[in-house]
């Protein structure tokens, strides 16, 4: 199940990068473009659910009760999604309408290659840990699960700091290997704030969060984000 756990987002990202790089080549747009990507996370969906147990998916046996719960502790997943998403998003549209494109493409080549990078790490320890987390709480063994949460955090400390670190000194021959001659300069200025950004964000979300998915108080998360959403902006 773990396996399968770490293996979901790579399901889904290959037909999406596919697809979108089909697009480029074949020198469509950028609507095109992103229809293709959109239709590849579908594919990949679709993968997933088919390997669903049978009768997983039958809503009509479901109990009333049991939706409730659901739509109670899910929701505020779905809605948390949402506004990480707008964080993420909110900064390009708004260089967009208050400066260039050029300028747009510099900070998001700065932003997804410092952020991703470290979002990266950090998911490596949360797929691994957060499933010996639930068996420790679902046992009723407090002291487990604290001792599976310190865990975490040491690993995920130890492998994400040094990762800051590195990235943020060598902001500039990184965006040398990896960013074009245009994006470089401004890369370089942007890379060690965005990259200590991007280890707040994924310490909130793959350790911090963990508290209140365990307490079932999810809502909580939704006002964090809602807050971080509006400071953003």
């Amino acid at each position: 199940r773990c396996a399968a756990s770490g293996a979901s987002p790579f399901v889904g990202a290959g037909p999406s990068l596919v697809a979108g790089v089909s697009c480029v080549r074949l020198g469509f747009g950028g609507v095109r473009i992103l229809l293709g990507m959109t239709i590849g996370f579908a594919i990949g969906a679709a993968c997933g659910v088919t390997g669903l147990p049978r009768g997983t998916l039958h809503l009509r046996k479901a109990k009333k009760e049991t939706i409730r719960k659901i739509a109670k502790y899910g929701i505020p997943l779905a809605a948390t999604g949402a506004l990480t998403f707008v964080v993420s998003m909110s900064d390009r549209i708004l260089l967009g309408v208050l400066s260039t494109p050029d300028q747009v493409g510099i900070f998001g080549g700065a932003f997804d290659l410092s952020k991703n990078v470290i979002l990266m790490l950090m998911l490596v320890v949360y797929q691994a840990g957060f499933p010996l987390v639930i068996r420790a709480y679902e046992g009723g063994d407090g002291r487990r699960v604290q001792a599976a949460l310190s865990e975490n955090a040491t690993l995920m400390l130890l492998l994400s700091v040094p990762a800051v670190v590195a990235i943020a000194i060598l902001a500039a021959p990184i965006s040398n290997v990896f960013l074009g001659a245009s994006f470089r300069e401004g890369a370089t200025q942007l890379i060690p704030w965005l990259v200590v950004g991007g280890w707040f964000a994924g310490f909130r979300a793959y350790y911090v969060d963990i508290s209140f998915q365990l307490s079932q108080k999810t809502k909580i998360q939704v006002l964090i984000m809602l807050a971080a959403a509006i400071l953003n902006v």
